[in-house]
């Protein structure tokens, strides 16, 4: 018998969560499983690149506010799974979760799968019920590191099995090729000097602000070492952060996006 799996996410966009979840499923359609990559979809586009399995993209409205925009996208998701039919379904984050627990509820699955990739402080008690929820209703959970792994145990009393992240070889290589050195020449990275790579972008749970400062120690003493930031970040992190470090001991080059 071969599985039905639906993979959910939050958005179609290329945020961690995200990614993990097209890398998943994909993985799942190779090893002769049946993944569906499902996911709301705020701009109609469609995920921000072709992935090698089924996708299901949810219409939603753009709404700006964030607590409006989690239930909007909650009551959207469930509402397209009500009539659905998979063997599995694994969550990657608190939408999709509660989504899925509003389903328990109403019995029309029996349980479903949630990785934790991290959880948020909320001040907004609409957001913060929304994670504890989309935790606790989970029947089983996985997460990304031992970190996380710790603090499921100790704070909320689930455990929750590591699975890391793994890197494609087939998109990834330790080769330079032409697209490297394009990318390189583009942002003004000497290719011939040390790299230290950030993935994830500038914001508070990224630890942008250590990560920086002790850049800035090593550079004082290793000039030809460069710091590489990848991905986005809030413009309200981004400025200060800016302002109070960079201009000390390095030349800003721009932010590299997905």
């Amino acid at each position: 018998m071969t599985l039905s799996i639906g993979i959910l996410t939050h958005s179609t966009n290329p945020r961690g969560g995200v990614v993990h979840g097209m890398a998943l499923a994909e993985a799942l359609c190779d090893a002769g499983y049946e993944a569906t990559l499902i996911a709301p979809d705020a701009g109609g586009e469609g995920f921000f690149r072709t992935p090698r399995c089924a996708v299901r993209c949810i219409p939603v409205p753009e709404v700006r506010d964030l607590s409006a925009r989690v239930e909007c996208h909650v009551a959207a998701m469930r509402e397209a799974l009500r009539d659905a039919r998979y063997n599995v379904l694994h969550a990657q984050d608190p939408i999709s979760a509660n989504a899925l627990a509003d389903l328990v509820v109403e019995g029309r699955i029996a349980g479903f799968a949630r990785t934790v990739h991290h959880l948020d402080r909320f001040a907004d008690p609409g957001l913060a019920f929304r994670q504890a929820r989309g935790l606790r209703a989970a029947a089983e959970l996985f997460t990304v590191s031992a970190l996380w792994e710790r603090t499921l145990l100790a704070e909320w009393g689930r455990v929750a099995p590591v699975v890391g992240n793994g890197v494609d070889p087939l998109r990834f290589s330790p080769e330079v090729n032409a697209q490297d050195c394009s990318l390189w020449a583009r942002h003004g990275v000497p290719p011939d000097r040390h790299l230290i790579l950030s993935v994830g972008g500038i914001e508070r749970r990224k630890n942008t602000l250590v990560l920086l400062e002790a850049f800035l120690c090593l550079r004082a003493v290793r000039p030809d070492v460069h710091l590489v930031v990848v991905g986005g970040g809030r413009r309200y992190w981004i400025i200060p952060i800016i302002a109070r470090l960079l201009p000390r001991f390095c030349r800003p080059v721009g932010m590299l996006s997905p």
